[in-house]
């Protein structure tokens, strides 16, 4: 038994010198210009690679500067205040005030002294104490833990692009082997080719592995940043807060010593922020995330079978997560897997503090979709999505479309309407009282047939056209006849049961609410009197209750389906 154990032992030794040669010969070829080396990183990554060491030198430099600036030590206030000079200075003037008596005024004066250099002495050690709990500590933390995390992610990654460029080199000697050999030789120099050939596509999976966690964790170093940035504010509050507080203290005395003495904000990254506060901060119509993950699967991958029902692998939706919120996200070339893409997709509509279809609206969405009458349940689900915030609307409007044209090619890719509901509804729409954002399993039903509704009778829901192949923000194009605009407005003025019919016609939109205002009021330009603009605003005011009565009182005109389906969702 203890021969087999040093034979074993012997046998790994020699494989592991073998394979130490191997890369020392490889490095001595690189250099030399004999074999080809793998770039581990393009220049962007290079780019992200020098930010990460930036980030470390001021990590490493503003915690052990801060550190320098602390004048105690300890784990709680009372062993920290015994270390301060304040403490003992404090305690001198206590000292001299017994020494000269309670009658001197000079007696008085140094025990207020010390008395308010004991309150500041207190306010030292909460506010060091506070300084290496909120700044000193996470620096120190990103120079101890997470520099070194990723310097050894790079190491390993550059030895298994060692060994993948040594097997590859090997693989191609064998292969020149195995066609300059004979008859006799033939098979046994295959075998070898094959051999190594199955080593390097197994260290290719390595490698490819490797880097993206190597890429990963340089860049949510990055999307840290701010963070980073949020840690100095802090220590600029907290310095501010413990000056005021020792400012306080030494205001109560000042009447009698004679002195006196003297805020910011925060940030989110893309993923999880409200999505209000995102299209506001980046000037938007369209999430971005949203919009590149649209318009890359629509240039890309409207051919791939089980769009948004194949899971992407983990580690590349977790990088283009960590990209987009670093700011790095580029999806202009086709270098990244679609199902990837699409995972990030539906990631960040269920990492959305409120879902896209909000949590308000939830209970008529519910009552909406309940309803068994096909064009009833139709027009009802019509006016939900009317009443929808304009942002939620808007990008509902931007993926719905998309998705029913994934519906349009489900021939091709085996994604239906149906099926898309079924993995979109749970990202889509769920209630406040749902634990973390999951889907209520008794509503599945009803909630997956309201997006199935919106797919199928996406052009009549939304009958604004919208162009997925715009690098910005899409502008939503309306289908209105300025001609036919005008005269229907008149018409309507005369006689509303005649903008009915009219209304009734899918090309031609329902007028806007200032378009039916425009056509009843004669507006006139501002004027001076006072009593006179009071009065025109008051009627258009007036005028403007009434359409929206209207507007309440009337669903959308009778639906013309694309197809004679019986109603998505539940069937009667």
């Amino acid at each position: 038994m203890l021969y087999e154990f040093e034979e074993k032992a012997s046998r790994k030794f020699a494989y592991t010198m073998k394979k130490q040669f191997y890369r020392v010969k490889q490095l001595a070829d690189q250099r030399v210009g004999r074999a080809e080396k793998t770039e581990i990183l393009n220049e962007d990554l290079q780019d992200v690679e020098k930010k990460v060491e930036k980030i470390r030198q001021v990590c490493l430099t503003t915690s052990k500067k801060l550190n320098a600036c602390m004048q105690s030590t300890g784990p709680d206030v009372e062993k920290r205040l015994k270390k301060l000079p304040h403490s003992a200075f404090a305690q001198s003037m206590e000292d001299v005030a017994g020494v000269i008596g309670e009658e001197s005024i000079l007696g008085n004066m140094a025990r207020l002294c010390g008395n308010s250099q004991t309150e500041i002495a207190r306010d030292i050690a909460e506010y060091e104490m506070e300084v290496e709990r909120n700044i000193i500590g996470p620096f120190q933390t990103v120079v101890e833990n997470d520099i070194p995390s990723i310097n050894q992610n790079k190491k390993k990654l550059a030895k298994i692009g060692l060994d993948m460029d040594t097997l590859r080199s090997r693989y191609q000697t064998a292969v020149k082997a195995k066609d300059s050999s004979n008859t006799k030789d033939y098979a046994a120099a295959e075998a070898k080719a094959d051999l190594l050939k199955t080593q390097y596509e197994d260290e290719m999976m390595k490698f490819e592995a490797a880097k993206d966690l190597f890429i990963t964790e340089m860049l949510t170093l990055v999307s840290k940043e701010r963070q980073y940035a949020e840690h100095i504010r802090k220590f600029a509050i907290a310095q501010l807060q413990f000056h005021q507080r020792a400012a306080e203290h030494l205001e109560k005395i000042m009447p009698l010593l004679d002195k006196e003495m003297g805020i910011v904000r925060s940030h989110s990254s893309t993923f999880g922020s409200p999505l209000e506060k995102h299209l506001e901060s980046t000037k938007r119509e369209i999430a971005l995330v949203i919009e590149e993950c649209v318009r890359f699967v629509f240039q890309h991958g409207m051919n791939v079978e089980g769009l948004f029902r194949i899971a992407g692998q983990a580690t590349k939706v977790r990088k283009l997560k960590a990209s987009f919120d670093a700011g790095l996200a580029d999806l202009s070339g086709e270098e990244y897997d679609v199902h990837a893409i699409t995972g990030a997709l539906k990631q960040y509509l269920r990492e959305l503090p409120e879902p896209l279809m909000t949590f308000e609206l939830h209970h008529n969405w519910i009552e909406a979709g309940s309803i068994r009458e096909r064009d009833d349940r139709l027009q009802q689900l019509w006016t939900v999505v009317s009443q929808l915030p304009k942002a939620n609307k808007d990008n509902l409007r931007y993926l719905i479309k998309f998705l029913a044209k994934i519906e349009q090619n489900s021939e091709i890719g085996k994604m239906n309407a149906h099926n898309l509901a079924i993995v979109f509804a749970p990202n889509l729409i769920w209630s406040i009282d749902d634990e973390e954002g999951q889907m209520n399993m008794k509503n599945t039903p009803v909630l997956t047939g309201i997006v199935e509704a919106l797919i199928e009778h996406a052009d009549w829901f939304f009958p604004e056209d919208v162009d997925f192949t715009l690098p910005k923000s899409p502008k939503m194009l309306a289908v209105r006849t300025n001609s036919s605009s005008s005269s229907e407005e008149r018409h309507f003025s005369k006689n509303n049961a005649s903008l009915r019919k009219q209304l009734s016609c899918e090309e031609t939109p329902k007028p806007t609410l200032l378009d039916e205002a425009a056509s009843l009021v004669d507006v006139k330009p501002a004027v001076d009197d006072e009593n006179e603009t009071s009065h025109s605003d008051a009627k258009v005011e007036e005028l403007l209750t009434n359409l929206m009565s209207f507007s309440d009182n009337k669903s959308k005109p009778p639906l013309q389906p694309k197809r004679s389906l019986s109603p998505p969702g539940i069937h009667n």
